[in-house]
């Protein structure tokens, strides 16, 4: 009879240690949000993709080949994010990057800054190569000539040049060199939210923000520039024959199959 009392209370005590164990580690040992802490500065960034202010600043984010880091005074916020990654450098320089703010930390999209401006341009090269040299300083003036400050929030979405939201106290940069893509955003603390010309703090609370790449969907842009579905089903079971008729080969020109694309979309708490 004295192990039969004894051994509920053991039970018990260890289903209680599980729980809070448990509890533990989803509060604090195993979360999965994103958080990140802006460290402060009394200099302003010059904001021109250049990543010697941000050494000792920066984190790791989404995978080892990315970095991001927020600096912030008593006027703006500062933000940096660079990558080597392959596909995610391609999807922002064909395709756009938005960050996305909520002042209130509830991670919804209340100000949104679009740059490069999201255009489904077509597919880039089956070899992946960038251009280089002139072709690189042509392609980004006529791909970064604008930026677009939005809300779905608020019903509000407007493109601007990079000089007239400057007036605003708005500077985004952004540059590509040796495989890396840096991007540097300048965005007032103050200001009006509504008016998506800052973040309309009162108090340095934890604000949440997002680093987003547009949704691609290949038939649209193929269709666009000339592929029908037809085309695209053609292209598809082209292999296939090919593999059945190696004569085929000699006679036909493979089109590239549209590559698979993961949106990237990853919000963070901001702390001050």
């Amino acid at each position: 009879m004295r192990y039969i009392q004894v051994y509920p209370k053991i039970f018990l005590l260890i289903i209680s240690l599980l729980l809070i164990s448990k509890n533990l580690k989803s509060q604090w040992f195993f979360s999965s949000k994103n958080e990140f802490t802006s460290t402060v500065i009394h200099n302003p960034v010059n904001i021109d993709g250049d990543p010697t202010e941000w050494k000792n600043i920066t984190q790791t984010f989404i995978n080892n080949k990315t970095l991001i880091g927020f600096l912030h005074n008593r006027d703006y916020l500062y933000m940096y994010f660079e990558t080597s990654d392959p596909e995610i450098s391609m999807q922002i320089m064909n395709f756009g990057f938005t960050v996305w703010f909520d002042p209130q930390a509830k991670e919804r999209q209340i100000i949104g800054v679009q740059f490069p401006i999201i255009e489904m341009s077509p597919p880039p090269p089956r070899d992946g190569k960038p251009p280089t040299g002139e072709e690189l300083e042509e392609y980004l003036k006529k791909r970064l000539n604008g930026i677009v400050l939005e809300s779905p929030h608020n019903g509000v979405k407007k493109r601007y040049t990079l000089e007239e939201v400057e007036k605003y106290g708005i500077k985004v940069a952004i540059t590509v060199l040796d495989g890396i893509v840096r991007y540097e955003l300048q965005y007032p603390l103050m200001g009006n939210s509504t008016q998506l010309t800052g973040l309309g703090l009162s108090q340095l609370n934890p604000i949440s923000v997002c680093i987003e790449t547009p949704k691609v969907n290949f038939d649209k842009i193929m269709e666009k520039f000339g592929d029908s579905k037809e085309e695209q089903l053609q292209m598809q079971n082209e292999p296939e024959r090919m593999e059945n008729d190696p004569d085929e080969t000699s006679r036909r020109k493979i089109k590239p199959r549209p590559p698979k694309i993961t949106q990237i979309s990853e919000w963070i708490e901001v702390n001050f």
